[in-house]
């Protein structure tokens, strides 16, 4: 996962890269160096900002910092990035749209959430693939995933504390049942699948086969 901050000369200015999405102080403690170092080679210079993740608000954010701080004449987006912008509100579009139509209370997606992007579920969501580092999940009901959670997931949202997040390959970074939050790394060794639930306001992770959280149901019943 490229997570450098670099910046460099090109033909029309100075190309920002950013490799992985971060809060707005870290971010800025990366850039700073940077720029102070040509300071006055950026005065006046066309920034080019090569960014990963899908943040609206990254550009003009970077903007007005820039111009402000070193007198930048413009910042504007790759054009690669502004191609997979317009890709990645074109399937949220086509999501929102599909999930107003529903008839059912379940999100069923296939696919790899890559580290910036971020699904949210009304109801129960399950993804047929994996949660890249940096990627989140959330969703109103239960969350589970048929793959790899590496990123973040929030399951019961805002206030639900009766669901749950499984996945066959537990290891996400963060995790939040209802109100409650828990950071990793979580001990999950082993080949079973794992799960987390809430017991007393604690969010507690146990191997599905040891106890599973669906045996005490006399019956299927719909969540």
């Amino acid at each position: 996962m490229d997570q450098s901050v670099s910046l460099k000369g090109v033909g029309d200015g100075l190309r920002l890269h950013i490799g992985l999405p971060m809060p707005r102080n870290q971010l800025l403690s990366e850039i700073r160096p940077l720029f102070d170092r040509i300071r006055q080679l950026a005065s006046g210079a066309r920034i080019t900002v090569d960014a990963a993740g899908e943040d609206p608000e990254l550009l003009p954010f970077l903007k007005e910092f820039l111009t402000r701080e070193y007198e930048v004449a413009d910042v504007v987006p790759l054009k690669n990035n502004i191609l997979r912008q317009k890709e990645i509100r074109k399937r949220q579009r086509d999501m929102d749209r599909s999930w107003e139509n529903r008839k059912s209370d379940v999100l069923m997606m296939c696919g790899r959430v890559r580290s910036g992007q971020k699904i949210q579920a009304k109801g129960h969501l399950v993804l047929m693939g994996d949660v890249n580092p940096g990627g989140e999940v959330i969703a109103g009901g239960d969350i589970l995933v048929l793959g790899s959670l590496s990123g973040i997931a929030m399951a019961g949202h805002p206030d639900n504390q009766e669901a749950i997040i499984t996945a066959l390959d537990f290891r996400p970074t963060l995790i939040r049942i209802g109100a409650e939050v828990s950071t990793g790394p979580f001990d999950t060794t082993g080949r079973n699948a794992f799960y987390a639930h809430l017991q007393e306001n604690e969010i507690l992770v146990t191997d599905y086969l040891g106890n599973p959280p669906f045996g005490r149901l006399p019956w299927p019943e719909a969540r």
